[in-house]
């Protein structure tokens, strides 16, 4: 049975805005959950044993708000995945201003970094209403690290692929762009020139 949690929940701290209502979690809602799980990318065709012990560490949100899962910044505290709905990922960029660069669709997941190495996070995360999203913490993911190592050892090597996956995209857009403005400059020079040949006639 779903419970609305309003402001800070005690599992979640860093939920500090807004309302989301808990789907489920923990032993009772394992079998659920592993089916979850199965859907995120991160954790497609792990075996059902590790899928099992990922859900007892796990929590389900129904997101009704449009309140930042976090901002930043701010301190690092969870691994989010994406079962529905969208994320959106803006970074700073001025006094009160913000740029959006990025939104996280079903199936993938954020917080990946900050989980690895404990800083705070790089951007800030907003989910659109409607949005389910599977919650594990750092407290969480630090007990599957003592409790079972081999598990964990496979979803770092997962999470460093994703994340290295997404470095090679951000590179790619990165050239692209930078194509694109040496384009536009030749654009405009050749305009520049053309006036000039117009002007001297």
């Amino acid at each position: 049975m779903s419970d609305q949690c309003e402001g800070n929940d005690d599992r979640f701290p860093y939920l500090t805005q807004g309302y989301f209502l808990h789907l489920g979690g923990g032993v009772a809602f394992t079998q659920e959950m592993s089916v979850m799980l199965s859907k995120i990318n991160l954790f497609a065709d792990m075996q059902p044993e590790d899928l099992r012990i990922l859900s007892l560490y796990s929590d389900a949100y129904e997101i009704t708000n449009d309140a930042p899962l976090f901002q930043e910044d701010d301190a690092s505290g969870c691994l989010y995945l994406v079962l529905d709905g969208a994320v959106d990922i803006y970074k700073n960029c001025g006094k009160n201003q913000r740029k959006r660069v990025s939104t996280i669709r079903p199936g993938y997941s954020l917080g990946e970094m900050s989980i690895i190495d404990g800083k705070p996070y790089s951007a800030t995360a907003v989910p659109q209403v409607g949005s389910v999203l599977l919650l594990i913490t750092k407290a969480g993911m630090r007990r599957i690290c003592y409790e079972y190592e081999s598990l964990y050892g496979k979803i770092l090597e997962r999470m460093v692929k994703q994340m290295s996956s997404r470095l090679r995209q951000s590179t790619e857009v990165m050239a692209n762009a930078l194509l694109e403005k040496d384009r536009l400059y030749l654009q405009v020079e050749n305009l520049e020139a053309i006036k000039s040949q117009l002007v001297a006639a």
